[in-house]
């Protein structure tokens, strides 16, 4: 895995601890912020699988090429 796709998995990874750790610290967090977040955080995770896996499918041409 390339350091670029681990950053943005590391990111993923602290926005879902930073909004445990808020619905624990607030438990009356608006249900509709919850749901923005994991949306964001969704969205995020949905482009990093895709961008991962362009480059992979990217240096798979580039093998067989070469």
């Amino acid at each position: 895995m390339n350091s670029p796709t681990q950053a943005q998995i590391n990111c993923i990874i602290t926005d879902l601890e930073l909004l445990i750790t808020e619905i624990e610290n607030n438990p009356d967090l608006s249900k509709w912020v919850v749901r923005m977040a994991l949306k964001s955080i969704q969205d995020k995770a949905k482009k990093t699988a895709t961008q991962a896996a362009q480059t992979t499918l990217y240096l798979e041409q580039r093998a067989l090429l070469n």
